[in-house]
């Protein structure tokens, strides 16, 4: 961040304090004489209130500008020395190729939801989408197939989730799901509808088309345990959908 330039703050501390005192003076002086020339009693209490509605009115403008005025352009200045953050600043949290979060981020976001979760006693279910068969899909179409298979299962889960969910690529072909303020039947009910938007989506590659499959874990998150066990056990689900056809929604509910 640059130095401030030397006159975009005019006066000192102590410069500033004596300007207010003078700047006071003068304008009860004025105040004073203009009550007088219209007749009112100093003493009275309607002078008082004219007196006070009047020195505010003409120390206001005098203080604003010895005062609020530099401080406000200061801080301008301070602004526009700082410079705006970079397309790769702003993309460090996420996965090149899907543009969803990556492993580092969606973990950092699933902590926090884990936080939260023990802190305030509230439902929070996690899932996990893995894509069915990538490496055939790369052997019999090519890898830029299998990649726009991950491109395309990540815009239907970004598309599905909520506005408090968080997704991120976890793994080659694994999606992470953070579904906080969410039970387990909601839970799978979204995975239910997430995969069956994934099966009936077309995917256009290399002159081929195609459709592509994900199995999906969901689990519930319970109070006091750790990560560790938390994900082993949308792992888990996820393995015996896999063993059971691939293409399929399992939840694990302890």
């Amino acid at each position: 961040m640059s130095e401030l330039r030397k006159g975009d703050v005019t006066f000192s501390v102590g410069k500033t304090f004596f300007a207010i005192l003078a700047i006071t003076f003068v304008a009860e002086f004025l105040v004073m004489a203009m009550l007088g020339m219209f007749g009112y009693n100093p003493r009275s209490v309607v002078a008082f209130l004219a007196n006070a509605a009047l020195l505010c009115a003409v120390i206001a403008p005098p203080l604003y500008l010895l005062v609020l005025y530099p401080i406000k352009r200061a801080y301008e200045v301070k602004q526009r020395a700082v410079p705006p953050p970079t397309a790769s600043a702003l993309d460090l949290d996420k996965d090149p190729m899907t543009r969803v979060l990556n492993r580092q981020a969606i973990t950092v976001d699933l902590l926090e939801a884990v936080a939260e979760a023990n802190r305030y006693d509230t439902r929070l279910s996690v899932a996990m989408a893995d894509v069915d068969q990538l490496q055939r899909i790369n052997d019999e179409y090519g890898r830029q197939a299998g990649d726009r298979v991950l491109q395309s299962v990540a815009e239907t889960l970004v598309d599905a989730l909520r506005m408090p969910d968080r997704v991120g690529r976890y793994a080659g072909k694994d999606f992470l799901l953070v579904l906080p303020q969410t039970t387990l039947e909601d839970a799978s009910t979204l995975a239910d509808r997430i995969r069956d938007s994934v099966s009936k989506t077309s995917i256009q590659s290399n002159d081929h088309t195609f459709n592509a499959t994900i199995s999906m874990g969901i689990t519930q998150f319970h109070k006091g345990e750790d990560i560790e066990h938390l994900l082993s056990r949308v792992e888990q689900a996820i393995v015996e959908a896999k063993q059971q056809g691939s293409n399929l929604a399992i939840s694990k509910g302890a």
